[in-house]
């Protein structure tokens, strides 16, 4: 007889391996410019022996004097490198291709794919925490419906960007934390600034939480393991390559047009004001972590940090400068754990999260717009401000109204789903 366990477990593994499978038949359809222009070009770098050149290059759209620079972190192309090189080793040579079809763009899914299912996997644990173990099939329900997100396959095969990873990483980070981990919590937060920079919005207020009174020492811990090892990382770029780093992390954002569906396209804002955009979403983040630092207890989700995620990322795409698709990614993932809807023990299907996910996608799907400004363009604009002020207040709302529901406490086990 079989045990219903490892029958349930199989389904887990079974919705997964389809869904790799998938994502590799088709993403040779669809090279995409940011890897074939940007992140090939800094791996060949480094397999070349010249890693510390990965910011020496810029890209030039045509009809446009705008230099783009690289603006990730180093340590993603590190990691992609080995893969790369042994795509190249067994004849893999499309890499850099924009259009048409391309093998090698395909072939480096092998490195991420893991991460895209070890997502879906934290965001069912955590949303467990929140509102407690949910029963199967919902529980599978669950997994598939997030798997299935419209924006994870966007972000993470249609246009191969790292936000998954880095979702993934910090959301492990949040689970050693809730474990009483200071130390892995603290790498794995370093490991996803080092993927992408927008994770600082969430650690903003992950450690701002952390400075109240019952958890300081341990959130000092994390904070000075997380900023050394990410320190240590950029310091060859910053003796050496001062000024290339410069330009591609902070300098580039000054002269980067608006662009895509945002706030900055409905009215004739002063010039100057989006320019100010970043320093406003990372204030806005650490006023959130600093409302949650008042509130009692060692968890992070208990004070209704779930909900604070949220209302950060809400906060980002309102003032961001610049929106892609791919930049709700993280707003869905926070919305499946924080708008968890259903019973205390068990839950339906977060229909209002999924929601928010196909509008986010519907809403910035289409060409990215740079100066032009159209109906199309104003109408979009309206609605994706209309729909992020909507997360924003029912966020706000959660936090305010939040009470102290038990989450998992520490060392209690949470059933894996593989």
């Amino acid at each position: 007889m079989t045990d219903p366990s490892t029958e349930m477990r199989s389904r887990y593994l079974v919705a997964g391996a389809l869904w790799c499978l998938t994502a590799l038949a088709l993403k040779p359809f669809y090279p995409y410019v940011d890897f074939a222009a940007f992140y090939s070009t800094a791996i060949d770098k480094i397999l070349a022996g010249s890693p510390l050149e990965i910011y020496s290059f810029v890209a030039r759209p045509p009809d446009t004097g705008l230099a783009i620079p690289l603006s990730y972190p180093p340590f993603y192309f590190f990691y992609l490198a080995p893969l790369y090189a042994l795509g190249k080793s067994i004849g893999l040579a499309d890499f850099h291709l924009q259009s048409g079809m391309s093998f090698g763009q395909s072939w480096m899914l092998l490195a991420t794919l893991p991460f895209d299912l070890l997502l879906c996997r934290q965001v069912l644990r955590l949303a467990e925490r929140v509102r407690g173990p949910m029963t199967e099939p919902y529980r599978l329900y669950f997994f598939v419906l997030v798997l299935l997100s419209p924006l994870l396959w966007l972000s993470s095969v249609r246009f191969h960007h790292s936000e998954a990873m880095m979702l993934a990483l910090i959301l492990l980070a949040i689970e050693q934390g809730e474990n009483g981990r200071a130390g892995r919590a603290g790498l794995l937060w370093a490991v996803a600034l080092s993927i992408k920079a927008t994770a600082a919005v969430p650690a903003l207020v992950y450690f701002g939480w952390g400075l109240g009174r019952e958890r300081r020492k341990t959130s000092l811990i994390t904070a000075a393991i997380a900023v050394g090892v990410v320190a240590l990382e950029f310091l060859p770029y910053l003796v050496w390559r001062w000024e290339q780093v410069w330009y591609a992390i902070v300098g580039f954002e000054g002269v980067r047009p608006v662009g895509g569906y945002v706030l900055w396209k409905l009215a004739a804002f002063p010039d100057a004001l989006p320019g100010l955009s970043n320093p406003a979403i990372l204030i806005g983040a650490a006023v959130i972590g600093l409302v949650l630092a008042r509130r009692p207890g060692s968890s992070f989700l208990a004070a209704g940090g779930a909900y604070g995620l949220v209302l950060s990322q809400a906060i980002l795409l309102l003032l961001a400068k610049a929106v892609f698709v791919w930049y709700g990614l993280a707003l869905g993932m926070f919305c499946y754990i924080a708008f968890q809807s259903g019973e205390r023990r068990r839950s339906a299907l977060p229909a209002a999260a999924l929601s928010v996910t196909f509008l986010l996608w519907l809403i910035q799907s289409g060409p990215w717009s740079a100066a032009a400004v159209n109906t199309g363009v104003l109408i979009r604009s309206a609605s994706w401000v209309a729909l992020l002020s909507a997360i924003a207040v029912v966020a706000i709302h959660g936090m305010a109204s939040w009470r102290r529901t038990r989450p998992v406490a520490i060392g209690e086990r949470i059933a894996d789903p593989v």
